[in-house]
């Protein structure tokens, strides 16, 4: 197999195994986190890290237009999940912050999230540290790689 072959069949299998991750887990988070939707509890996820979360700081990292990210908090007020408040000096940006039900919600999404570890964690325990750093440099630079291409169109 020739090296551009290797490279074709790891964007494949990349995205194949990313298929299967989803398809296992996604009925798992649907039960646990029933009722929402997958950007939403991505949203809140971020919202739990992000300090002073408004529409374009979420658009940009979602890379979804400002408009789509009205509508979903929109919809996430509805389900009392976020709320949003003002800075005295700046009336003018709105921002989100998670309410109790909220903060909830990202615990539940994060333990989740430490299950789905556990349960993979035999894979990685044969993989030397080593090759783990390979393989997390290389996906740093195909990540910036995607993120300068998304910049650019």
């Amino acid at each position: 197999m020739t090296k551009e072959d290797k490279q074709r069949q790891l964007i494949t299998d990349m995205a194949d195994l990313f298929n299967k991750i989803s398809a296992y887990n996604m009925p798992i988070v649907k039960q646990k986190l029933a009722g929402l939707t997958l950007s939403e509890i991505e949203i809140i996820e971020l919202m739990a890290n992000m300090k002073d979360a408004n529409v374009t700081k979420i658009a940009k990292k979602y890379h979804m237009t400002r408009g789509a990210i009205s509508k979903i908090t929109k919809k996430m007020q509805a389900k009392e999940l976020i709320r949003i408040y003002q800075h005295p000096n700046n009336k003018k940006e709105i921002y989100f912050e998670l309410t109790k039900k909220g903060v909830a919600v990202d615990a539940k999404h994060r333990k989740l999230h430490e299950d789905f570890y556990r349960r993979d964690k035999q894979v990685f325990d044969h993989v030397s540290e080593s090759t783990l750093d390979d393989m997390l440099e290389f996906l740093a630079t195909y990540n910036a790689y995607m993120e300068d291409l998304k910049m650019q169109s």
